[in-house]
């Protein structure tokens, strides 16, 4: 079968056998996934319902290489899982241009990227790419309830990068959930601070179009 292989190996399906040196701790996997999920909900409406079922194949496929069942996907099929994603957003909004499509895109992306987690540095992008997924909210509302569900993802993403550095915690607990609340909390000073003394600008996608082009 093709489990967790030796490095310098080369397993019995052919494919040679990736460093084993790091292994994403499990206490910062769980909150990853657990972030993800809470980032993906309320696109949940919008997107089509194959992102939702991708996502669930790769967090399942993930958390199969954490417990060493499965394997890494060896190139080939990374990139047909991508020109996949690609096809069918196209298919799905009929065009890549536009903002529904270039948020499931990118979520595409999100979901996929999850395979692609081997050491730390890949753990560091996903979560600030994590950051940056959250905003893609406010594209479509700005409600002040999802507001606050924008900021219970943050400390959720927030979470999983304090349990990165938790190499002690094997098994999932609430403790990093505990320190990223504590600076959350610390961080309300500073924040209202800035809120009262920063000058107010319009967001980037409100910025004016010159009169003669199409909205």
């Amino acid at each position: 079968s093709c489990g967790i292989k030796i490095p310098g190996s080369v397993s019995a399906c052919g494919e040679t056998a990736m460093s084993a040196s790091w292994q994403i701790p499990r206490n910062c996997l769980a909150w990853i996934l657990i972030s993800q999920i809470a980032l993906i909900l309320p696109h949940v409406e919008r997107l089509p319902w194959w992102v939702v079922a991708a996502y669930a194949m790769c967090a399942v496929w993930r958390v199969m290489i954490y417990q060493g069942r499965w394997s890494f996907p060896p190139k080939p099929v990374k990139l047909g899982l991508a020109l996949l994603c690609f096809w069918g957003i196209y298919r799905s909004y009929g065009t890549m241009i536009g903002l529904e499509p270039t948020v499931a895109l990118l979520l595409s992306g999100f979901c996929l990227k999850l395979l692609e987690v081997v050491e730390k540095r890949d753990v560091y992008f996903i979560i600030f790419l994590a950051y940056f997924v959250a905003t893609t909210q406010f594209l479509f509302t700005q409600d002040f309830l999802i507001t606050l569900f924008v900021y219970a993802t943050v400390l959720l993403n927030t979470t999983s990068l304090i349990a990165l550095h938790q190499h002690s915690y094997n098994q999932f607990d609430v403790d990093s959930l505990k320190k990223a609340g504590k600076i959350f909390m610390q961080a309300i000073p500073l924040m209202a601070l800035l809120f009262v003394i920063f000058p107010r600008f319009d967001p980037l996608w409100k910025v004016p179009l010159p009169s003669h082009q199409a909205k």
